[in-house]
């Protein structure tokens, strides 16, 4: 694993993954992944949810320049 440097891919993964995915552990999702069992669900879920919030923000930001602006 050193000569490939992946603890370091792992770790740095984990500082940018914790912002967006807390529940996912980066070291487990790749050992997962050589092993063939990934959570597919939980993968889901997670971007589910946090798709489902960009684009909730989005129709927000969206309904709110329509209503401010006059489009005739």
């Amino acid at each position: 694993m050193e000569a490939l440097n992946i603890s370091r891919f792992i770790n740095e993964g984990e500082k940018y993954t914790k912002e967006v995915f807390p529940d996912i552990e980066i070291s487990e999702l790749l050992s997962n992944a050589l092993t063939g069992n990934i959570d597919n669900e939980g993968l889901y879920k997670g971007i589910l949810s946090l798709l489902g919030n960009e684009v909730k923000n989005t129709l927000t930001l969206l309904r709110r320049d329509f209503s401010n602006n006059s489009y005739t």
